[in-house]
């Protein structure tokens, strides 16, 4: 599965790959079995992709947007906006406008914007 999800075939399964690696499957199966229904809930985890059309009060984004290489490396090493996926940066304006009141962006995400 893992070699699977890192070759490019799988790329939504990438973050959950990423996640048994980093946390272990009893902790994941731990966390899996306490979750609750949405409006009981005072978290909500989702992906971008499955945020479509939907909004919250509050949105913390995490630090895997923006993962993709550069399409146009610049020769001062710096990158903006214009460098990356098209598509990969329709899927990160959807995740900034779920939030109706607050949003956090890591910094190493806008740093990657430039």
């Amino acid at each position: 599965m893992v070699e699977f999800a890192r070759s490019g075939e799988a790329d939504h399964l990438l973050s959950f790959v990423n996640l048994v690696e980093s946390r272990g499957e009893r902790q994941l199966m731990w966390a899996l079995n306490r979750t609750v229904d949405e409006e009981k809930s005072d978290l909500i985890v989702s992906t971008a992709h499955k945020a479509k059309g939907r909004e919250w009060a509050t949105v913390r984004l995490m630090d895997d947007f923006l993962r993709s290489r550069p399409t146009k490396p610049k020769t001062d090493g710096k990158s903006g906006v214009n460098d990356h996926d098209p598509a990969e940066l329709r899927l990160f304006y959807v995740a900034l406008t779920r939030a109706r009141e607050a949003i956090e962006v890591p910094p190493t995400v806008l740093s990657l914007l430039g």
